[in-house]
């Protein structure tokens, strides 16, 4: 697993991501945290430089491979985004700490799918991660018999060389390059003391079962984190895995914060006369929804049931509410005899009738389909209408 993740982790992709799946994660994230989008959003605009600052490192072959190699360190002098080169990238990503020598490593970061029942009912799940640990055998020293790699000497233990690159009349570059002496190691151990096991890198791969809690009521976004069980590293501190929940869709409900919504079809007579029906809720309950006596249900009305929403993050006890959008179908036709039951039985219309008794009669013939409109528009537009079929359907008499 690769050692620096945090310029990856900022876009949302790996490390092996090729450059054109990370340049339209950066233009997606770019158009999220716009400025212009999120006028006077201060964190907006913070997460706005980290994106570029991201992108302007792994958008560069020569940089990213320094990057993916030395971390944000090995950026030092290269040369970067704004006036400050590369220490702005210090600064934003961890106030300016990562100038010193690290003292943990980096956290993982994935995202973890979670289906909307398992965010209301709670659920744990194991994964297999693999991860990269101290070598047993050579107990992270890397040599066999205690046997330990020495500091190099050409580069100080750093692992990279200052370069001095004249770019122009005057103009003097410098680079920060990897040491050839140590291969970018920073130390040197002869191959006859290297450990047989991990062949002197002091680490190897180990595979292991976690168990994640997902709470009830966790959110978007929100982070579940295991403490120590990143990659390891000699003379550093482990950091942590952080998994980051991402809500799935479900068909049956959308989730607005702690309240659920969905959708139910009623006939006319069940929206003007009553109705019932069953609904299995997230957690496998049934509920008996009914109309009140007397209740008319009118089209796209939003009726809530209390306390059947999501439950309330850190107090499960406490749940949102459970909203119900209702669409009302309508006959297409009615009887003559109907109609004039329904004026003896419904209120009276409140519509003055029309007044001028030479005004031109027409009736209401033609159906509108949804995108025809506009598509007879465009094609006058580019003088291609007539002589096809129609735009419009007409109602059968």
């Amino acid at each position: 697993m690769a050692q620096h993740r945090e310029l990856y982790d900022v876009l949302g992709v790996e490390p092996d991501t090729p450059t054109p799946k990370i340049r339209k994660a950066y233009m997606k994230l770019a158009k999220k945290y716009h400025p212009d989008r999120n006028p006077g959003d201060e964190e907006a605009a913070e997460k706005m430089k980290e994106i570029s600052a991201a992108w302007d490192v792994l958008q560069d072959d020569e940089k990213r491979a320094q990057y993916d190699r030395f971390g944000l360190e090995g950026l030092q002098g290269a040369g970067g985004p704004g006036a400050g080169g590369f220490a702005d990238i210090f600064d934003l990503f961890g106030g300016g700490r990562s100038r010193g020598p690290p003292t943990k490593t980096p956290d993982m970061k994935h995202g973890l799918g979670v289906e909307l029942a398992d965010l209301y009912k709670g659920r744990k799940r194991k994964l297999r991660i693999t991860r990269s640990v101290l070598c047993t055998p050579c107990g992270g020293k890397g040599g066999v018999d205690g046997k330990e790699a020495k500091s190099c000497r050409s580069c100080n233990g750093q692992g990279v060389k200052v370069m001095m690159r004249q770019i122009g009349p005057g103009m003097v570059q410098q680079m920060h390059v990897p040491c050839d002496a140590c291969s970018g190691e920073g130390e040197l151990l002869d191959a006859a003391d290297r450990c047989p096991e991990c062949s002197g890198r002091k680490l190897m791969e180990k595979s292991e079962d976690i168990e994640i809690n997902v709470r009830p009521g966790m959110r978007h976004g929100e982070s579940i984190v295991l403490r120590g069980k990143a990659n390891e590293a000699p003379g550093l501190e482990t950091g942590d895995i952080v998994f980051v929940v991402q809500e799935m869709e479900d068909e049956r409900f959308e989730r607005r914060g702690d309240d659920l919504f969905m959708k139910m079809k009623l006939s006319l007579i069940e929206a003007l006369t009553g109705f019932e029906f069953n609904i299995t809720t997230l957690d496998d309950r049934e509920l008996l929804v009914k109309a009140l006596p007397g209740q008319i249900i009118a089209p796209n009305q939003i009726i809530g049931v209390p306390d059947e929403g999501m439950p309330r993050n850190k107090n499960p006890a406490l749940r949102g509410n459970l909203f119900i959008e209702f669409s009302v179908t309508f006959p297409d036709v009615l009887p003559v005899e109907v109609v004039d039951q329904l004026r003896q039985i419904l209120p009276e219309a409140t519509r003055p009738k029309a007044a001028n008794p030479n005004a031109e009669e027409v009736h209401l013939t033609v159906k509108h389909v949804e995108g025809q409109s506009r598509q007879a528009y465009d094609e006058d537009e580019h003088g291609h209408g007539g002589g096809g079929g129609g735009g419009v359907q007409c109602a059968q008499q």
